[in-house]
């Protein structure tokens, strides 16, 4: 094997430009006596003998695989100098190394197979973990797009409805409840047209439920064949969808070095206004993915409210916060409480524990009880 070091082309030693610009026959051109400068030429040649003096060492002090030394090629007359000035301009050093390259492959066939199998078994588990990855993320994207239309379908007839004077509920099962004898109902002022309008749009309605149970059944298949968004279903507030979401959506939740940095991703933190020694801290910055910070502001909200049925050490917590600053701040504040609670869980393999106690709490109570003893 050859290993080739090429010198710089004329005129480009050490990043500057060391072209003569004099004429022929004058004082200081590369032909006339002196040279200009120190000619480009003999940079190149003193540059070569430089490099050549440093690859001989090193050579020598590289054992061949027979017992001998590596040998080095002789510097050609360009690099030497003894040539004409234009061959300095592509010079190049040959370092001679060992040519037994069919010995080392068959002594090495074996494990450089290992190797790349083990290299291909890596990337084809890789593969599937972000073709699965993508596909629950396009699932989750269906899902959202299926509750828009069936929001939109609601809307529809309900407006269709009030054009008759035929107002309900708000709630969706309400309307759901009193649509059928509403179309069935000869006694209202609906038309024949209105009443077949409504009923294609119930059947869309219907279709559209069945579109996002089936999505449903999937998440949840998902979070049961999944670690990690089992691990993380453990949580109050933190149902299959948001699970499953949080995993397919982070690849890899040791990117994150610490538990802040993943709520700082996912928007909740609040922003900062600090100046002069002052500390102020506004609304949340609502950066990163809307979708997972929408999940786990409402799972947070849900077990806020819930909150005061449950006497764990974090409910209490909860129960105290809301007293505190209202339910509203309250849910935020859970949602990045359950950001940082997912990281842990996720990065170190635990599984959660609403009575768990940080560690910096235990050690200033360990600290405080011989203090109090003594």
């Amino acid at each position: 094997m050859i290993v080739e070091v090429n010198l710089k082309r004329k005129g480009e030693v050490h990043g500057r430009d060391y072209t003569c610009r004099r004429r022929p026959g004058e004082a200081g051109h590369p032909g006339s006596r002196g040279g200009c400068h120190g000619s480009s030429d003999r940079r190149q040649a003193a540059a070569a003998r430089w490099v050549h003096g440093l690859v001989c060492a090193v050579a020598a002090r590289l054992p061949r695989r027979d017992g001998g030394l590596l040998g080095l090629a002789p510097l050609g007359p360009a690099v030497a100098g003894d040539g004409p000035a234009g061959e300095a301009d592509r010079a190049a050093l040959r370092l001679a190394l060992p040519t037994e390259r069919q010995d080392w492959q068959e002594r090495c066939s074996g494990c450089g197979g290992d190797l790349r199998s083990g290299l291909a078994a890596q990337h084809a588990l890789r593969a599937g973990q972000e073709r699965r990855a993508a596909e629950q993320r396009a699932l989750h994207r269906w899902r959202e797009g299926y509750k828009e239309e069936r929001t939109a379908c609601i809307n529809r007839i309900r407006g269709l409805l009030a054009e008759f004077g035929l107002v309900f509920a708000q709630r969706p099962e309400v309307l759901r409840a009193v649509l059928s004898e509403v179309v069935e109902d000869a006694s209202n002022e609906l038309g024949a047209v209105a009443r077949m309008a409504l009923q294609r749009a119930h059947l869309h309605w219907v279709e559209l439920e069945c579109h996002i149970a089936w999505c449903d059944e999937r998440i949840a298949m998902h979070v049961k064949s999944d670690k990690q968004a089992k691990a993380a279903a453990e949580l109050c507030g933190i149902g299959p969808v948001t699970a499953s979401a949080l995993v397919a959506t982070v690849d890899d939740f040791k990117q994150f070095k610490n538990g802040r940095q993943f709520s700082a991703w996912m928007g909740l933190v609040p922003r900062q206004s600090s100046s002069g020694g002052k500390s102020v801290l506004g609304e949340i910055t609502k950066r990163g993915d809307e979708y997972l910070r929408t999940l786990l502001i409402q799972g947070a909200k849900s077990a806020v409210f819930t909150a005061h049925r449950r006497s764990d050490r974090l409910s209490r917590w909860i129960v105290q916060l809301r007293e505190r600053v209202g339910w509203q701040k309250a849910a935020v504040a859970l949602a990045n409480k359950h950001a940082r609670t997912l990281w842990s869980i996720l990065v170190n393999g635990q599984s959660f524990d609403p009575e768990h106690v940080a560690t910096k709490h235990q050690m200033a109570s360990r600290a405080a009880t011989p203090a109090a003893a003594g």
